[in-house]
Parts: structure tokens; C-alpha cells; sequence
């Protein structure tokens, strides 16, 4: 396994494990000068066996060319995904909460392009 695998999955892994499942609030950006928001989803994570490449599939299929991906791990009470209505407005929620600041994206697991974790530094 290559260590962008090896980020990727030990992230998966440790949110699963934590949760038994959850929603993830998916947001894609470009990374310039400035960090852009390209585009966003959520999906509902019902296991940890997705590889980096089954996901990069998944977000590939957006059309958008992309540097990050910042995934927000999302649980329902008592733990698993978030119904729809819910998801969607926890999502707009981060939206709006990266619009403002966009330091909110390392509190994600936020990977590049290989599934490397990634960090925004301050300016």
C-alpha cells in the first residue's frame, strides 16, 4: 500500500471505527494563489473498505480540476450518517463556515490529489 493510500484509509478507518458510519460533507477546491471552491456533495459512509482510487473515481466523475478535497465526517446522534435533509444543511453550514475562513478545511480530512493529507497554512 503507498502512503497516499495509507493517509486516506487511516482516516476512513479511524472515523468509521468512531462512528459505525457517517455522512460525509465533501467540498472540492482549487489551490492558487487563493483557495477557490469548486464544488461539493455528501455521501453517506456506510463502510471503511473505499480505496483512494474508488474515491478519487468518485470525485473525478465532478469534471472539475481539483487540488484539494477537504471530507467533514458528519454523525447522526447515537452515531451513523445523517438523514438527507440534515446532510444538506450541514453542508451548507460548512460552506458558509469555509467561505468566511478558510482555515475550516484542515479541521477535515483534507487530501490532494494522491489521497496525501494536506494542510492550509495562515497567510
Amino acid at each position: 500500500m503507498s502512503s497516499s493510500e495509507t493517509d486516506f484509509s487511516r482516516w476512513l478507518s479511524a472515523r468509521y471505527a468512531a462512528s459505525e458510519g457517517f455522512t460525509a460533507l465533501i467540498l472540492l477546491v482549487a489551490i492558487r494563489e487563493q483557495v477557490d471552491m469548486l464544488a461539493c456533495a455528501y455521501l453517506h459512509v456506510i463502510g471503511d473498505d473505499i480505496t483512494w482510487p474508488e474515491m478519487r473515481g468518485l470525485i473525478d466523475q465532478s469534471g472539475k480540476p481539483w487540488d484539494g478535497v477537504a471530507i467533514f465526517a458528519e454523525n447522526a446522534v447515537g452515531g451513523g450518517p445523517v438523514i438527507d435533509v440534515v446532510a444538506a444543511s450541514r453542508l451548507q453550514d460548512r460552506i458558509d463556515q469555509v467561505t468566511a475562513d478558510r482555515m475550516v478545511l484542515n479541521e477535515a480530512g483534507f487530501f490532494d490529489p494522491r489521497g496525501r493529507a494536506i494542510r492550509i497554512d495562515p497567510a
